[in-house]
């Protein structure tokens, strides 16, 4: 489905983003650990991919870097013609919050606000008006399953209706490119297929990209671009 895609539009095949040697190691006490040794990425716009590999890969640690949550020891990152090591920490900022979708593998959201103005948050920090937030946010709420549980506050939802609330959030600024870490954990079946339902409507509607780290075999199977980390870097890329 996705090859079709990409054939009938030709913009698919401009790389949205690339990586190119990224290192990053992290150092406590005398423990000096090298999580990235070199990792080499190209995601095309469109495209619906997954990353697969055992814990302790890096998995977690490249998509956090790739989606400029944390910086690379060496190397570059380039979203389209701009050198993401090149923006002042304001034009990062910018870039973050209306090009890029983090989903995380624990859902952050924030305990004071219900899940309506958690999924909000980032429409206000763009500077929409604040019925236009609402109305996106009460719009995605219902993508997931969680209309009837606008009003309710983080710990008042459970694990699954929490990371739900946290994808909706992700989604709100319609970014070009989604990062998610684990988006299926805290989800049961029915749940998890919901959710990657909806990714696939975004990737096919608005041409949304995705790069989804999973140990969910039945997840990747729905995805036709595999990314394989093996120590640190990528091994290898399969194409179905």
């Amino acid at each position: 489905m996705n090859k079709s895609k990409t054939e009938n539009q030709p913009m698919a095949q401009q790389n949205i983003l690339s990586a190119e040697n990224i290192f990053k190691r992290f150092v406590s006490g005398d423990e000096d650990l090298e999580v990235l040794k070199g990792v080499n990425l190209k995601l095309q716009a469109g495209d619906m991919a997954v990353l697969l590999g055992a814990s302790g890969t890096g998995k977690s640690t490249l998509l956090h870097i790739l989606g400029t949550l944390d910086n690379p020891e060496s190397g570059r990152i380039k979203y389209r013609a701009t050198d993401i090591g090149s923006l002042n920490p304001k034009e990062l900022a910018t870039f973050r919050n209306e090009k890029v979708g983090f989903v995380y593998q624990f859902h952050h959201l924030l305990p004071e606000f219900n899940a309506l103005e958690n999924v909000m948050m980032p429409g206000l920090i763009s500077g929409i008006k604040r019925i236009e937030a609402e109305n996106r946010a009460k719009e995605l709420l219902g993508d997931v399953g969680l209309s009837d549980r606008e009003t309710h506050f983080p710990n008042q939802l459970s694990g699954g209706e929490t990371q739900r609330a946290a994808i909706a959030r992700a989604l709100f600024n319609k970014p070009e490119v989604v990062y998610a870490d684990e988006p299926t954990g805290n989800l049961d079946l029915k749940a998890g297929n919901a959710l990657m339902d909806l990714f696939e409507r975004l990737n096919n509607e608005l041409n949304q990209t995705f790069l989804i780290a999973t140990h969910n075999s039945r997840l990747a199977e729905r995805v036709g671009k595999h990314f394989l980390m093996e120590n640190g870097v990528v091994k290898m890329v399969i194409v179905n």
